[in-house]
């Protein structure tokens, strides 16, 4: 049976999107430098994940603060966005599939705010998108792509595709590793409505830019190490078959997440 918050959650995000998207992109055409729609994804993130009954902590953020980074996150449920955007306090923008922009007001305000979208489907297209990735990160911005290209049906990790690791290899930057647990037992892939639960950002140690030119195999799979050991207790719900079913437990039910809690911030 659905979780009450979970459709609760559903029923007004409409509404939360509507509301805090027409205020972003207002106050993106008013004051574009204080960069408010990137505030207002952050309190939209907190009002969905506050109505789902779903918390999330965040270890070694820290770690983000010495930026620009290519960030790169594994990617399993809806739920890594809102937990993301109030996990990394820093300016970033997204590399996203192109859908979510044709979604109306939420992608007009993702457009106005200079998040990026990619066509997976064209390599063309998708090689502009990085062009524009590009140029954030040249600017001064981290950037966070989810480099598996799509939500893991099974919470296992998928092989990471090299655009990423030829964008960093272009700008010079950092590559920082993103391990989100526990989000694929919130809401996985195969449901719409959310349960209750806590999602786990591990943010990694930034790993050497590419060299120009190189073959980026070795960092590709020092990125993909790093991601995997990144994973707490809570992964462990995201790799039941039946995770985010009514018979499975929820993520962050109890027990310890297995990073430390002095470096952990709570949401």
């Amino acid at each position: 049976m659905p979780s009450p918050r979970g459709l609760l959650c559903l029923l007004l995000l409409p509404f939360h999107t509507l509301v805090l998207g027409v205020i972003a992109m207002s106050a993106t055409l008013i004051a574009p430098r204080r960069d408010p729609t990137l505030a207002l994804g952050r309190l939209w993130s907190r009002v969905i994940l506050f109505t789902a009954g779903i918390s999330v902590a965040t270890h070694h953020e820290e770690r983000a603060a010495q930026g620009p980074f290519l960030m790169i996150s594994n990617h399993q449920s809806l739920f890594d966005i809102p937990a993301l955007f109030v996990s990394l306090q820093i300016p970033f923008r997204v590399v996203a599939k192109r859908e979510l922009f044709w979604i109306p007001v939420f992608g007009w305000a993702l457009g106005l705010a200079g998040f990026i979208p990619v066509d997976r489907g064209r390599h063309d297209r998708a090689v502009a998108s990085l062009g524009r990735a590009a140029e954030r990160l040249n600017g001064g911005l981290s950037v966070l792509m989810f480099a598996e290209g799509t939500r893991s049906a099974d919470g296992h990790l998928r092989p990471l595709k090299k655009g990423a690791f030829h964008l960093a290899q272009q700008t010079g930057v950092p590559i920082l590793p993103v391990t989100v647990s526990g989000s694929r037992a919130v809401m996985p892939r195969s449901r719409w409505v959310p349960r209750p639960g806590r999602i786990d950002v591990v943010i990694g140690e930034p790993l050497p830019t590419p060299a120009r030119g190189a073959v980026p195999g070795t960092v590709m799979a020092q990125a993909a190490a790093a991601i995997s050991a990144g994973y707490t207790p809570l992964h462990r719900v995201d790799l039941e078959r039946d995770a985010g079913d009514s018979s499975s437990p929820a993520a962050g039910a109890g027990g310890a997440s297995g990073q430390p809690e002095d470096r952990c911030r709570r949401s």
